[in-house]
Parts: structure tokens; C-alpha cells; sequence
């Protein structure tokens, strides 16, 4: 009875420091993929965060968000704004008989000739002036969305009751990745994509 309680205890301490390790250190930090393959690297940092990168010639792809460890492996999901385009906003009211909509692209340059609709009407759009600006008559404006080189961004108002909308969004689609759910097999120092690329701990 003794011995096999102290083999119980054994087997608790041994669990015990594998989960420590599997959740602790061991896992934070970067992850780069070999040489020869498009640059990838992954960062797993310690409040849950996350941020990824890749490279392979023109094209330059960024991501951010949070992960979490579920049976050996690392899920990844990224921000929302990596999946609507849209990094800003900002409401207010303004004294003004219109409703003013600012767009803007991430290099913060004034949005000229963009496509734009309001509360899911796409029969009636407006587009931007050369400041990125559209006003349109008062009304209570609950969803926008803004058409630019082939892509829609949709945004959902959150005080229907303002009239001046600005938005910034993210016009280089190939500069974002979005990650929802994604996983990465965790082998000992290796992370593994479902595409079998193999990330090593730096």
C-alpha cells in the first residue's frame, strides 16, 4: 500500500512539472522558420498576446492578437480589426444638418474616391472628395460600409445618434493575416502549422 501510494505521489510530482513547463517559460517567446522558406516568425508573449509576421517577396504579412495553449496545441486569433480593415473610429455629434463620414487609409492620407453606402443600402452611395470626406442627409446611421480597390470594409456605428463618422482602415490587404482558431502544433522547442511549416524556438 506504501509503495504504490508513494509511486501515486511520484506520478502527481512528475505531471505536475510537465504541465509547469508546458505552460510556463518553455513556451514564450520567438519562433522562426528555417532558411530557404518564406520568413515567418511568431511571437507568443507572456499576457497571452501574440504577434506574427511573413515575408516572401512583395508580399509582407502582419498579424496580432491573443493565443492559448488547448492539448499541446497553441490557438491563435487575431484581432478584429485584421478582419474588418478597420483600425479607427471615432463618433461625435457636430452641429451640421448632414451626417459627415471621414475616411482615412493607415498611413493616416485622406481617402479620395472611395465608394461609400450606409445602413446596408446598397442601391445609394456617395463617394469620398479629395479630403476622404462624404456628407450625406441627416439621418441615423447604423452600419457604413466603404468600398476601395476592390474591398468592402464594414463598420457598425455605436451612437446611432452622431452625425460625424471618421474612419481609418487598413487598404494593403496583403500587409494583414487574420487567424481565426488557427493552430500550431506544439513539438518540445517547434511550432507546426496545418501547412507543416515548422517554427523554431529562437
Amino acid at each position: 500500500m506504501k509503495i504504490a501510494l508513494n509511486l501515486f505521489f511520484t506520478i502527481v510530482v512528475i505531471t505536475s512539472c510537465l504541465a509547469q513547463k508546458l505552460n510556463g517559460e518553455k513556451i514564450f517567446g520567438k519562433y522562426q522558420s528555417k532558411k530557404g522558406e518564406p520568413f515567418t516568425q511568431l511571437t507568443l508573449n507572456k499576457d497571452n498576446t501574440f504577434k506574427y509576421r511573413q515575408v516572401g517577396g512583395l508580399y509582407d504579412s502582419k498579424s496580432e492578437g491573443t493565443w492559448e495553449l488547448k492539448n499541446k496545441k497553441i490557438v491563435l486569433t487575431s484581432d478584429s480589426t485584421f478582419k474588418s480593415g478597420i483600425i479607427f473610429s471615432q463618433e461625435k455629434m457636430i452641429s451640421d444638418s448632414k451626417t459627415k463620414i471621414i475616411i482615412f487609409d493607415d498611413e493616416d492620407n485622406h481617402l479620395a474616391i472611395a465608394g461609400v453606402t450606409v445602413n446596408n443600402q446598397k442601391s445609394i452611395g456617395w463617394n469620398t472628395d479629395d479630403n476622404g470626406v462624404v456628407l450625406i442627409p441627416r439621418k441615423d446611421v447604423s452600419q457604413i460600409s466603404v468600398y476601395y480597390l476592390g474591398e468592402e470594409y464594414s463598420y457598425l456605428v455605436k451612437d446611432i445618434g452622431v452625425n460625424e463618422i471618421t474612419l481609418k482602415i487598413r487598404v494593403n490587404e496583403l500587409s494583414k493575416t487574420y487567424f481565426e482558431n488557427e493552430i500550431f502544433i506544439l513539438k518540445r522547442d517547434r511550432l507546426i502549422n496545418e501547412y507543416k511549416q515548422v517554427l523554431k524556438k529562437l
